[in-house]
């Protein structure tokens, strides 16, 4: 029973861990590709889950690459800092967000056509 327990802990930490895209070059013109784990998201908390999300940021665009777990998603992006939030809708033929691309921490909050909500993060630092 404690060993599930650490492990489901572990497993939940490693969910909510985010990702760090490094520009390195003083601007974000490189494009980079992250596949990042999707927490599920319930009332008060954010569940470990054995899905993930493969993004591609580049410039002002997160690209959403598809996966078998979803066809369509409402997806918000949200800036932890400023509070800045950019929204759209994810199908097969729309699959880029646009957003504005500065330092700092971005939830991603997704809705699935099934209604399953998911939550998960990644950072973005360009260094100067």
């Amino acid at each position: 029973m404690k060993s599930h327990v650490l492990l489901s802990l572990i497993t939940l930490l490693l969910a909510m861990m985010p990702v760090t895209v490094n520009g390195g070059d003083g601007n974000f013109s490189q494009s980079r590709k992250y596949n990042i784990r999707v927490g599920r998201k319930l009332p008060g908390k954010h569940a470990p889950s054995n899905l993930w999300i493969e993004i591609q940021v580049s410039g002002n665009e997160i690209y959403f690459y598809p996966a078998d777990w979803y066809d369509e998603m409402s997806v918000s992006v949200t800036n932890q800092s400023t509070g800045d939030t950019w929204n759209t809708y994810i199908t097969n033929d729309q699959r880029i967000l646009l957003f504005e691309c500065c330092n700092g921490l971005y939830s991603v909050d997704c809705i699935t056509s099934t209604g399953q909500q998911l939550i998960c993060y990644f950072e973005i630092v360009v260094e100067e």
